[in-house]
């Protein structure tokens, strides 16, 4: 990826659930991407689209336990470990899920296979998986040799989260595979330490091996994302840049709900670019969280603080909806052609 000609774009479920792995649901995400694909030609733009489907079974949690009407029960992490009912029998973790999680992305993989067929402008080559290399236990078991290389075969592309970061399991196991990885950056990371991390995770400086995704929030761009730049350019390392404009601008309503407002999400879009541009460099991506579905969970566009509670539908995140999706997506479009 040479220049914005070739923008990344990562979309889909915060965490995927067991269910999702049927023919009608994997239908419905893959006609959603390619109505996605089609907003992107419209622009003449050759995308990659980056989906988290097949394997996005595992969410880290900020908190290992969740406490309801005083009882304590182990957090949701994701149907690869546990269930979303709070629960004592379904929030139990279990190592059966790891062989149900393998099952379920079996399912999606073959029903994509055949969705492909029937779309307008979505194509088997320009479509792959993503999921963050949070379970070793899943993603180290289907990790193989190929020509005396070893891949990581559970998805195209893993990414290193901001909880695991600095764990040197995830960063050992990583640092051994051939995949491009994604590297998760939020506002306190160690600029320094991140040079390290791509030495070792990328030693010989190999050009698209390194998708550094920024998820600073609105208000550190122009703080944070400068001295990244420049740091990176200064020790010459070959990365491409994605901005994650969910993860930094999370807020919790006065009634509870967890949600992101579009003008945030839109705010920080527009102020990584803006910082990349003054700097030199460029950004080639996007990661949202999306779905298909008309649900009421981020504020802004077709949705209300008000509206929160008719359809929140999400395992743990909240996430756009098609109308608001098609939205963003078209603001970061035009702002490249503005570039």
């Amino acid at each position: 990826i040479q220049n914005n000609k070739q923008p990344i774009i990562m979309v889909g479920d915060c965490a995927e659930e067991f269910y999702h792995a049927n023919a009608s649901i994997t239908k419905s995400k893959i006609n959603f991407l390619d109505s996605i694909s089609s907003i992107i030609s419209s622009y003449s733009y050759d995308s990659i689209l980056l989906a988290r489907m097949a394997g996005q079974f595992a969410k880290p949690r900020s908190q290992k336990t969740e406490t309801k009407n005083g009882i304590t029960l182990p957090s949701y992490f994701g149907d690869m470990f546990n269930g979303k009912i709070f629960n004592e029998c379904v929030r139990q973790i279990r190592a059966v899920r790891l062989l149900e999680a393998y099952d379920a992305s079996c399912r999606i993989v073959n029903h994509v296979e055949a969705c492909l067929q029937n779309c307008d402008k979505l194509t088997k080559d320009k479509l792959f998986f993503c999921h963050e290399a949070y379970n070793l236990f899943y993603d180290g078991s289907l990790t193989r040799k190929v020509n005396g290389i070893y891949y990581n075969l559970s998805t195209h592309m893993p990414w290193l989260g901001m909880r695991t970061v600095g764990s040197t399991s995830h960063v050992r196991f990583l640092s051994g595979i051939a995949n491009p990885i994604g590297i998760k950056i939020g506002p306190l990371i160690d600029v320094q330490w991140l040079v390290q991390l791509l030495n070792t995770l990328n030693p010989l400086n190999e050009a698209g091996k390194i998708i550094l995704i920024t998820r600073l929030g609105y208000k550190e761009v122009h703080n944070v994302l400068p001295y990244l730049i420049t740091t990176i350019q200064k020790y010459k390392m070959k990365v491409i840049w994605v901005c994650d404009p969910m993860h930094g601008n999370n807020e919790v309503t006065d009634n509870n709900f967890k949600t992101r407002h579009l003008d945030n999400i839109l705010c920080e879009i527009q102020g990584t670019i803006n910082v990349h541009f003054q700097n030199g460099s460029y950004m080639n991506g996007i990661h949202l969280e999306t779905t298909y579905e008309d649900v009421t969970e981020c504020t802004g566009g077709n949705v209300t603080n008000a509206d929160l509670h008719r359809n929140y539908t999400s395992a743990v995140d909240p996430r756009l909806n098609p109308v608001q999706t098609n939205l963003v997506l078209k603001y970061y479009l035009n702002m490249l052609e503005a570039c």
